[in-house]
């Protein structure tokens, strides 16, 4: 059975106050980001929040360095590595926000960046969920992703990737937020049941934005909230087996047969596609496709 321990935050006198954001970070094995991470968070997020930090069962001593230099973090620490979402969903459990604020790890935020992710909430009735404009931190004059694209079949893809910062200015509805740093009405997750936790890693935040706008919710993309992620395009062992595999699940739970039987051309060319990428680029890890 897994265990979790959580770290309770400092005691404080007279009735509590409601708060109205709670961002919610899960880490594994990220010492070397997460101190310059909760430390940007802590000075741009005012005070009507709470920072709560999920430690995937880290071995490089994660947990226990943030407890000594953030003992206003809440920390919940698993025996086992729970996976994305259901490390996620965890931290919700433990919330109390009006507002769920999701943030990786390798990301270090902008004045400013919270405010304009629940302002954006507030000013729209038909917005769920809110999604940063990310930079790359290694070129923070180029974009990471200005949130997510998705393709029919499912595929999905970072929105502006590389373009310059100065581009996608204006707030608009985007196809999916970016599971690097995003905001959603506490009611609308729980209403979702939140992360999809069978999918452990990749494409949680696609699938949790897809079902969303199936339920006549919005996806905003809000410009003013930058973010800094340590973001590149790269091949780990099982990333291909955890992206094709959760795409083919999302597909099953949000279209229907007669649509699926509709899509069949465009799915069957979205294999090729997909079979040439992990031929050209994944050789090595054929086995995961």
């Amino acid at each position: 059975m897994n265990e979790t321990r959580v770290l309770p935050p400092p005691l404080t006198l007279g009735p509590p106050t409601p708060l109205r954001a709670s961002i919610i970070i899960v880490a594994y094995n990220a010492q070397a980001y997460l101190e310059k991470c909760l430390l940007s968070v802590l000075e741009t997020s005012g005070t009507n929040r709470e920072v709560i930090l999920v430690d995937n069962a880290s071995a490089d001593r994660s947990a226990e360095i943030a407890a000594q230099k953030f003992p206003q973090v809440r920390i919940i620490r698993n025996e086992h590595n729970l996976g994305f979402g259901q490390g996620n969903n965890l931290g919700a459990q433990w919330a109390t926000g009006d507002y769920l604020v999701f943030l990786n790890p390798d990301t270090i935020v902008e004045p400013g960046w919270l405010e304009a992710l629940i302002t954006a909430l507030e000013d729209n009735p038909r917005a769920g969920l809110a999604t940063s404009k990310i930079l790359l931190l290694n070129d923070p004059e180029r974009i990471n992703t200005c949130g997510n694209t998705i393709h029919l079949t499912g595929l999905t893809l970072c929105r502006g990737l590389r373009h310059s910062k100065a581009a996608f200015n204006q707030r608009e509805s985007v196809a999916a937020v970016s599971g690097a740093a995003f905001a959603i009405r506490r009611e609308l997750f729980e209403q979702l049941g939140g992360f999809d936790e069978d999918f452990f890693l990749y494409m949680e935040d696609t699938d949790l934005s897809w079902r969303a706008r199936l339920a006549g919710w919005d996806c905003l993309y809000v410009p003013e909230s930058i973010v800094l992620h340590d973001y590149t395009l790269r091949l780990t062992p099982h990333k291909v087996f955890y992206q094709e595999r959760n795409r083919y699940l999302m597909l099953l739970k949000c279209f229907r047969w007669p649509t699926l039987l509709i899509l069949f051309p465009a799915l069957l060319l979205a294999e090729f596609v997909t079979w040439g990428f992990v031929i050209k680029s994944d050789r090595e890890h054929l086995g995961n496709k």
